[in-house]
């Protein structure tokens, strides 16, 4: 995974293979200043954002300036998961730190609790939302003991990473730092008032970073979609093991989607918790923290409005605004917070418990155990090997067709099936390879009305019989789909043929195309309308 140009285990997962091929046909774009996060061609005619892409602008923008140097073909995105991994753990001993840990074997074990967390492992299909260790990074400035001064500015550091990585972790980590603005209120080490216009001096990093990653080249208006109520979180998500661990059994969703708020804490982390809590209760004083507030609020979004248990819905209500649905729909990922303040909090009670100290040793030893043995199904090695991913195309064979040609339309425009699901992303990657605008894409926003009006435009051509503008391109259509070029084939514009179930349509420019097809009649057979009629 961390070889440049070994990228066939990033085509496994719909999510991974767009974040691959949008980072190459970012680097495909002229760089555009100062909006170094310009895409252009996947998702023809919109000019997008790395930003959007899940692709990671953090990495992509400073790879893209070296861009030169690279292969033709590069990935940075098994580097990206080692460093996920790094930092998750590095920043989980500096929060153990914080709260006073100094035991080479907490540290050690504690740290693993976070990097084994199945709320981790299981997102490594999307690989931008792996960046687990802003949202540590994030609590361990809560904890640490700073002046408010000195917090605040390692908090616009990791906003502005944040920013630069994924809009939902940044999200969260903003919640946190709210927290930490809120418990200097509290302890009187700021001003409420100063607390404020803090707050307000996150939006221009925030603003200035999007901007660069071309978050903004989509308009605002487009820049929403559905899924609320469907991407939610469960009541039963910390102790829902689905059946993949070992002590806690699978226990029914209300619907399919809430496979994104999949936040089981493992036996280990459930024991070590409930235990402490109840002994905290019963020898601590409890006190109010503004951490609990934001990750209980976070979880109450988590839920959605339509609130279930297993497979029943409890109750609905009216639910946030449209315009914050519309931005993070998949709400079930928002429990994240929750998920690792237990565990942490299962550490630190243990910790400042009067226990014996062996006693104390004992039970984070016992925790961890139960937590390796729970999880056990996650570590083994075909959990992590590298696939050969088989391409649902011919590739070579598109890709020597479809050379030389300016654009490649998949009609209708922006779909997902051409007649294989997710066959448009192995599409996308012949039309990589001949440097081609795409007219599909799998993005986390897109422009709706830059696709809207392409695909108007484009029926309006098909209607009227003309290709102006399209001369240069090759279309890809399913046999349904093929009576719409009937009026071009009338007027001898365009040569069509069939090949691997779908209809290949070239224009008569592309003679070198044509050549090539009709020179391999074993391959490519002459489409006749015709044969649809009868």
């Amino acid at each position: 995974m961390l070889k440049g140009t070994h990228y066939s285990w990033l085509q496994i997962t719909p999510d991974s293979y767009t974040e691959y091929l949008s980072w190459e046909f970012y680097r495909q774009t002229p760089l555009r200043f100062p909006v170094l996060g310009t895409m252009e061609k996947y998702d023809y005619p919109s000019k997008s954002g790395i930003g959007v892409t899940g692709a990671i602008p953090a990495m992509a923008m400073p790879l893209r300036l070296v861009n030169t140097f690279l292969p033709q073909r590069f990935q940075h995105l098994g580097w990206w998961m080692l460093l996920n991994y790094t930092l998750l753990g590095m920043f989980s001993v500096l929060l153990l730190k914080a709260i006073g840990i100094r035991y080479l074997l907490w540290l050690v074990l504690g740290a693993t609790l976070f990097i084994i967390s199945p709320a981790f492992i299981t997102r490594s299909g999307h690989l931008a939302l792996c960046a687990h260790w802003l949202l540590i990074w994030a609590f361990w400035i809560y904890y640490i003991k700073k002046p408010i001064a000195q917090q605040y500015r390692m908090t616009l550091w990791n906003v502005g990473i944040a920013s630069l990585v994924q809009p939902y972790l940044l999200a969260m980590a903003m919640g946190i730092h709210v927290a930490t603005l809120w418990k200097g209120v509290l302890e009187k080490s700021i001003t409420d008032r100063k607390a404020f216009f803090y707050l307000l001096g996150y939006l221009p990093v925030i603003v200035l970073c999007w901007f660069i990653a071309g978050n903004f080249n989509i308009p605002l208006s487009s820049n929403s979609a559905e899924g609320y109520g469907i991407y939610s979180a469960n009541l039963n998500v910390l102790w829902n093991s689905l059946g993949f661990a070992q002590v806690f059994p699978a226990f029914p969703w209300a619907n399919s989607g809430q496979h994104e708020g999949y936040s089981y804490l493992g036996a280990g982390a459930i024991f070590l918790f409930s235990t402490m809590l109840i002994y905290h209760l019963f020898t601590k004083k409890m006190t109010f923290q503004p951490i609990w507030v934001i990750a209980g609020l976070s979880a109450f979004y988590a839920l959605s409005n339509i609130v279930t248990f297993n497979e029943h819905i409890v109750f609905q209500y009216f639910g946030f605004p449209k315009f914050i649905t519309d931005t993070f729909r998949g709400s079930a990922r928002f429990i994240w917070l929750l998920h690792y303040l237990l565990i942490f909090m299962g550490i630190k009670y243990l910790f400042d418990s009067s226990l014996p100290t062996l006693a104390k040793h004992f039970i984070i030893v016992a925790a961890f155990s139960l937590q390796l043995y729970d999880l056990k199904e996650f570590f083994y090695p075909d959990q992590y090997k590298s696939h050969v991913y088989t391409p649902k195309i011919e590739h070579q064979v598109w890709s020597t067709l479809t050379q030389g040609a300016a654009r490649l339309v998949m009609y209708p425009p922006y779909g997902w099936n051409y007649g294989q699901e997710y066959d448009f992303l192995d599409f996308a990657n012949v039309a990589l390879e001949n440097k081609m605008d795409y007219t599909a894409a799998y993005l986390a926003r897109n422009d709706k009305k830059a696709r809207n009006r392409y695909k108007e435009s484009l029926n309006r051509l098909l209607a009227e019989g003309s290709l102006v503008g399209e001369e240069n391109s090759i279309f890809i259509t399913t046999p349904e789909n093929a009576p719409t070029f009937k009026l071009l084939y009338e007027k001898g514009m365009i040569k069509m043929f069939v090949y691997q179930g779908r209809i290949v349509i070239v224009p008569h420019q592309l003679s070198s195309n044509i050549s090539y097809l009709e020179s391999h009649p074993d391959l490519f057979q002459p489409f006749v309308f015709e044969a649809i009629s009868e």
